[in-house]
């Protein structure tokens, strides 16, 4: 798990009896305190049950990350909740407590999460579009990404600065018009460029 300093926690429930579950897991936490206020939050965690079609989370500020836990992804769009601003999107059936506090944490500092009970469903209509392509040290960023390590780690593994990490990654980004690291990370899993 990785430690972080206590964090502000600003909680949405749309699935009630899981939502009480999550926010009782919250309020034992000792890295994440409950608010009630969105403008004090360092991250916000939204628990829907099964999402609608086309349902858009649109966040409140682009400075406060989104985690979105969701008890069934079968209608999820996942490129539309990345476009919104969400940063981590786990399912039910995969969060626990030390899960929780590690997404909360490391949203916190721009690394997301995308469980892979959440990967098999299409990514938005546009996805083949432009199809990705890596290089070799793209695809080497991007799968240590995925394992969660952080731009410092991965720069410190590779033997790379942190800027030329943040420089490779935010090109991925940009090249294929992603929301996100995590953005891109799932759509290189999704595309089977890295494991």
């Amino acid at each position: 798990m990785h430690q972080c300093d206590t964090l502000k926690v600003y909680v949405e429930s749309l699935s009630s009896l899981f939502g009480l579950g999550l926010i009782e897991e919250v309020r034992r936490s000792r890295e994440l305190e409950r608010t009630d206020e969105l403008d004090e939050a360092d991250a916000r965690v939204i628990i829907i049950g099964s999402p609608e079609p086309g349902m858009s989370i649109k966040p409140v500020s682009r400075d406060i990350p989104a985690v979105l836990i969701l008890e069934n992804a079968e209608t999820l769009d996942l490129k539309s909740v990345l476009d919104d601003g969400v940063v981590s999107v786990i399912k039910q059936g995969d969060i626990d407590a030390a899960l929780l506090v590690s997404s909360v944490c490391q949203a916190v500092r721009g690394v997301g999460l995308v469980t892979t009970s959440v990967l098999p469903r299409r990514l938005g209509p546009n996805h083949n579009e432009h199809p990705m392509t890596l290089t070799e040290r793209e695809g080497m960023f991007l799968a240590l990404a995925a394992d969660g390590r952080t731009t410092h780690e991965i720069a410190r593994q590779m033997g790379y600065s942190e800027r030329t990490v943040k420089l490779i990654l935010n090109g991925i980004v940009t090249r294929y018009g992603l929301q996100n690291r995590t953005h891109a990370v799932a759509s290189a899993l999704r595309a089977g460029l890295i494991q």
